[in-house]
């Protein structure tokens, strides 16, 4: 599976890219001008939140790694949001 994908990619799903990414994909394909851009799969959200766990990467390295090995550009700020997201699903529900 991809870490990222294209707004316009017909491969692009809920389960692998989410909602607001599956909302984007479909307003491009009903004729909508949606700037272009891409998402970052699951997959590759999993891949940054194991990072800083896993291997004790600081969000600069996350940055270098991605770059180097996979020639994924992100911005710190979207490391983070992955990471944080990531953190939101994993937490444990407060009771009502």
């Amino acid at each position: 599976m991809p870490f990222t994908l294209l707004l316009s990619s017909p491969d692009l799903t809920l389960a692998n890219a989410g909602g607001k990414g599956t909302n984007l994909s479909a307003l491009i394909r009903g004729g909508f001008h949606v700037p272009g851009g891409f998402v970052v799969t699951t997959a590759g959200c999993a891949l940054i939140i194991c990072l800083p766990l896993r291997m004790r990467l600081s969000r600069p390295r996350i940055q270098e790694f991605l770059q180097e090995w996979l020639g994924i550009a992100l911005s710190v700020g979207c490391i983070n949001q992955c990471i944080r997201e990531g953190g939101r699903a994993a937490a444990p529900l407060e009771p009502v």
